[in-house]
């Protein structure tokens, strides 16, 4: 039962937010007038569809890892072009012959409305909830920890950390805990003074809030001074952007630490460890807490998690994806003229091929973890 309620919530979650990254290509390609031929939730055999008047066909497919809008003129749901002569008589609705801004807004688009879904969340959720923050105020060094080490005191106010601006203790929580055994540059004031301190956090093996082990980072700090605030609609709204922008720079730091190895790979998550989470965070907000409460907000701060995720991968300079296509228009757009059809053929296979291997590793990685945690 517990497999099926995972896989169940799962399905669920990862529908909706592919959906809407989907509409998002769909949305502006109708307001381009492109024709759409196909808008499909999942892969492989079909299990429903139907046409709409407009001759799209919406699909709801048996492999729920994904989806995908053909558009008139693709060669596949790739969005491979076609070859343009066989659509001359009706090149007005098809993608291959809309103007090269229109091609990148309407692949853009996807993942702006995986962003535009997150940041609907996180305002609400910022608006009903409010938020209750720690200082960036230093109050207890762990003595022979990694910030004692490198000379952290108490009192001192840690305002930058490898570039990264600081404004409360959960913003050094968030770098310290994804950077185990990297040296981070801290920037402290301490009297007035500014001071530049080199703090490398230990690898420390914990459990998160849903009871699986994960390795985070730690420099042994700790900050006393809570501080609760309310949202007005103007506040939720600056900190849902603020939350946003944080996850989305995470993201790159994340990158950044894999091409430069200073990451392994096992710490990359697939299919298997989010169904796994989807599933305990979905149990989790709908049991009942001691005051009788259900934590909603859980489900919905996870959903908004993954879209920005999703929207963020997207834009990974990876053929196939989203950022692979954008990169080809800007290509085109410094040449003067498209890449070649064979070139474009090439460019694909070679990234079909890298995301499958990347999807071996990180179910690979799944099953490592699952077994493990």
């Amino acid at each position: 039962m517990v497999l099926i309620e995972y896989v169940f919530s799962f399905i669920i979650i990862l529908s909706l937010i592919v959906f809407v990254h989907e509409f998002g290509h769909y949305i502006v390609a109708k307001k381009f007038g492109v024709k759409i031929d196909e808008f499909s939730i999942g892969f492989g055999k079909e299990l429903f569809s139907l046409n709409d008047k407009s001759g799209t066909k919406w699909k709801l497919c048996l492999i729920p890892l994904g989806g995908y809008v053909k558009m008139y003129g693709d060669r596949n749901a790739a969005s491979v072009p076609g070859e343009k002569n066989d659509l001359l008589t009706n090149k007005q609705q098809a993608f291959i012959f809309k103007p090269l801004y229109q091609k990148f807004l309407i692949v853009l688009a996807g993942p702006v409305f995986n962003y535009l879904l997150a940041i609907i969340i996180l305002f609400f959720l910022f608006f009903k909830y409010g938020v209750s923050t720690s200082s960036n105020i230093i109050s207890e060094v762990v003595v022979n920890s990694p910030a004692a080490s490198a000379g952290v005191m108490s009192g001192d106010q840690i305002i930058e950390i490898s570039g990264v601006q600081i404004d409360n203790f959960q913003d050094i929580q968030k770098i310290v805990q994804i950077s185990p055994k990297i040296n981070l540059d801290f920037k402290i004031l301490r009297d007035g003074e500014r001071l530049n301190l080199a703090v490398m956090p230990e690898k420390n093996i914990t459990e998160d809030f849903l009871g699986n082990k994960i390795e985070t980072g730690l420099i042994g700090i700790k900050s006393s001074e809570v501080i609760y605030k309310e949202a007005n609609i103007f506040n939720a709204a600056i900190l849902s952007l603020n939350e946003v922008w944080d996850m989305s720079v995470l993201s790159v730091t994340v990158v950044k630490q894999l091409i430069l190895g200073q990451r392994d790979l096992s710490d990359l998550a697939g299919p298997v460890k989010i169904a796994k989470y989807s599933g305990q965070v979905t149990e989790k907000s709908l049991t009942k807490d001691e005051n009788g409460n259900r934590n909603f907000y859980l489900i919905f701060w996870f959903i908004a998690i993954i879209s920005i995720n999703l929207g963020f991968a997207n834009l990974l300079p990876i053929p196939v994806l989203d950022g692979g296509h954008l990169v080809l228009y800007i290509i085109q757009a410094i040449r003067g003229k498209e890449l070649s059809a064979k070139v474009q053929e090439i460019i694909f296979k070679t990234g079909f091929a890298l995301l499958i291997l990347l999807f071996i590793m990180v179910t690979i990685n799944d099953v490592q973890f699952i077994f493990g945690g």
